[in-house]
């Protein structure tokens, strides 16, 4: 092989190798959230897709995790997950390591949620996944909060606690019933806290 040759040979290669790390690093980063669709065992028709977030080491031997179930505000609703990332704890999860699982469900476009198919979801969760019982919570955005007391009113047991933000929603009303009694205290823009419902 003469000089010429070799030189084309080296040009090509070093061309090759270029294009290669380029493609590499233009590679889509792993999902950090995963996309699922849970369907009712009481009723096909009801379902609902989510986003998991599950720990980075998840799962190690025996180690039970806590879960935040989280529920978005009506904005969000629809098909596409992706609109489920705009805010909270599945933003925050696209660009941070968390030690817990972040369950976020997407309500159907023109509907509101779904009480019991949201806690079928959950214990569907708990058990396929290693989640501490214990170390449930729930928070939610404007419907989402709604959506949040709602389901802590339901299953008031399952919670460890709750955060509605922004969350309506009228205490006398029987879907809420499952406030009477609880001690419930929360900030509001004045800073004031409400020590007991009853």
């Amino acid at each position: 092989m003469n000089a010429k040759t070799i030189m084309i040979i080296a040009v090509v290669l070093f061309g090759v190798w270029t294009c290669a790390c380029t493609s590499s690093s233009k590679k889509k980063p792993m999902e950090r959230q995963t996309q699922h669709t849970f369907i009712s065992q009481g009723d096909s028709a009801h379902q609902v897709h989510y986003l998991l977030y599950l720990p980075e080491k998840y799962p190690k031997k025996r180690e039970l995790y806590p879960l935040i179930l989280f529920l978005h505000g009506a904005g969000e609703r629809g098909t596409n997950l992706e609109l489920v990332k705009m805010h909270g704890p599945p933003k925050l999860a696209e660009n941070q390591d968390f030690p817990f699982i972040i369950v976020s469900p997407q309500c159907p476009l023109n509907q509101r949620w779904n009480v019991e198919l949201l806690h079928e979801l959950l214990e569907n969760i708990m058990v396929q996944y290693q989640v501490d019982p214990h170390r449930i919570y729930l928070t939610g955005l404007s419907m989402g909060g709604y959506g949040t007391w709602a389901l802590a009113a339901a299953h008031p047991d399952k919670f460890a606690a709750i955060a509605p933000i922004c969350g309506w929603g009228d205490i006398n009303r029987s879907e809420f019933g499952g406030y009477s009694g609880m001690e419930l205290s929360w900030c509001e823009r004045s800073g004031g806290t409400h020590p007991t419902i009853s």
